[in-house]
């Protein structure tokens, strides 16, 4: 996934994956720069070594007890064109989108960035929050360039269908 897909959510934090331990950095105004960053030059290169980047373990720990991790299970499916991939020339083809964290549920295993109701919540029971301000929303515009490229679209939430970005 780290050579052909990206993870935005609606606060503009881009990571390689939604799993992934951290994160590469902030979406400014185009997702190439974190996507051909040093940090994922770095990552790129210990995987073609052999290593597994810290950053990884949940799917390294699932792989490792015998579970199928997310890597294992995206690299099997055969529509998102993976098993074509050249890892000497990284490109976006996927992405994972939250567009911003509008969502009119407020889910116990969700937080502020995915679901503005539990802003105030989390303010209230914690005195933070995740979401930087009640509503977020990330730079929609940024992914445009990048459509022609793409195999595969993930869009999640916020809830989608209520985001007027999402149409």
């Amino acid at each position: 996934m780290i050579w052909n897909h990206q993870f935005i959510d609606g606060s503009g934090r881009v990571k390689p994956c939604c799993r992934f331990g951290g994160n590469l950095g902030h979406l400014q105004n185009d997702i190439s720069e974190t996507f051909n960053s040093e940090k994922m030059e770095s990552i790129r290169s210990q995987m073609l070594n052999g290593e597994q980047p810290a950053e990884c373990s949940r799917c390294w720990n699932e792989e490792k007890n015998g579970k199928k991790s997310l890597r294992q299970r995206y690299n099997s499916h055969s529509k998102l064109g993976l098993d074509t991939i050249a890892t000497d020339t990284p490109k976006i083809e996927w992405l994972e989108l939250a567009i911003s964290n509008d969502c009119n549920l407020a889910c116990r295993m969700c937080d502020s960035r995915y679901s503005h109701k539990l802003y105030d919540e989390e303010l209230e029971f914690w005195g933070k929050t995740y979401a930087k301000q009640p509503r977020i929303k990330m730079p929609i515009e940024s992914v445009y360039p990048h459509v022609p490229n793409l195999k595969h679209l993930k869009i999640t939430g916020g809830e989608p269908l209520i985001t007027q970005d999402h149409w």
